[in-house]
């Protein structure tokens, strides 16, 4: 509309605005003081209630150290090690296992394990971080992982939690290391069967090439020399492979999980007396202010003519208070409107 100024300008500041009104606020709930204790009562009490009948709970952290080897270029991000610990490690069969093993949700553990293993993933939390095993770090080339673990019993958190750093542990070094040692002694056992194959597929080939004589050389039996040769070849370099890895993780020369900080017992809780009182005066601090102004806003009282300005009403006036007092006892003044 022209001529019209714009709202930045007309608009009070609104530290001053917000200021006074505050305080307006503030005065008004002043004339209802007993409804902001009984609301500052109902409050504290409630929340001194809660406190009362909440159960307590415990938690126990154990940090454990990733260290990779700084000639490889095994980039791996903060997302992708949480994931590959939350979903390859932490995987179901070994979180039920870890269940059975210290006795959680006995009832559940047998009829529905998929239940239990959801339960026991909600108590656990898992952090990633000072992770350098990214494109470019070549100072530590390692990361950490806290994991903790919460429940209501307080002897039970610390064994839990050191029993999934033991799992993260055991999951990349002595099941990777036993599982490599099963590889070598396959192959080494594949490779003598080769040797053997292979020594009789000579023997017979060379019995043959000694009866052809000056005939054509007996096709079939070199065949089956030159499969079997290469199916030894085959097997050997598997046999080598595989001892490089088993050499790899006894000279720890992949990923290595170390125990950085085995964590320790919860402090005793404070007694439920403390607990609740100390519960009850914070809540009384904060909820007190609060139904300050609740009730300065929301309760009908009209204290001056500003609240009935702000109700919509045209005001034309103010009568000094005491007016009616003063005309009834006679008094010539009269009052101003």
């Amino acid at each position: 509309m022209p001529g019209t100024a714009p709202w930045l300008q007309i608009e009070p500041p609104l530290a001053s605005e917000g200021l006074r009104e505050l305080g307006r606020l503030m005065r008004r709930a002043s004339k209802r003081w007993p409804v902001v204790v009984v609301l500052t009562l109902v409050l504290s009490a409630a929340a001194g209630l809660r406190a009362a009948t909440k159960a307590p709970e415990f938690s126990a952290e154990v940090v454990v150290r990733i260290v990779d080897d700084a000639d490889r270029d095994n980039e791996m991000s903060t997302e992708q090690l949480h994931d590959l610990i939350a979903e390859v490690v932490f995987s179901g069969p070994r979180l039920l296992g870890v269940i059975k093993r210290f006795g959680l949700s006995p009832r559940w553990a047998e009829r529905d394990p998929s239940f239990a293993v959801a339960d026991f993933r909600d108590a656990i939390s898992l952090t990633v971080w000072q992770n350098d095993l990214i494109s470019g770090a070549g100072i530590r080339h390692a990361a950490r992982v806290s994991i903790s673990y919460r429940s209501g019993v307080r002897e039970r958190v610390l064994p839990v939690a050191r029993g999934l750093a033991d799992l993260l542990i055991d999951t990349e070094g002595k099941q990777r290391q036993a599982s490599l040692k099963a590889q070598a002694a396959n192959s080494s056992q594949a490779v003598k069967t080769a040797v053997a194959q292979a020594n009789e597929a000579r023997k017979i080939a060379a019995d043959a090439v000694a009866a052809a004589g000056q005939g054509p050389p007996p096709i079939t039996e070199l065949n089956t020399l030159r499969a079997a040769e290469d199916r030894l070849r085959a097997v050997q370099a598997e046999s080598v492979a595989v001892d490089y890895q088993l050499r790899q993780v006894a000279q720890g020369q992949t990923l290595r999980f170390e125990e950085v900080d085995p964590g320790h017992d919860p402090s005793e809780p404070p007694a439920k007396s403390i607990t609740v009182l100390m519960t009850v005066l914070l809540a009384a601090a904060i909820s007190f202010p609060v139904c300050l102004l609740f009730v300065g806003a929301f309760d009908p009282y009209v204290q001056n003519g500003d609240d009935v300005a702000r109700a919509g009403i045209r005001v034309l006036g103010i009568v000094p208070g005491g007016a009616v007092q003063r005309d009834l006892a006679g008094d010539a003044e009269q009052p101003s409107v």
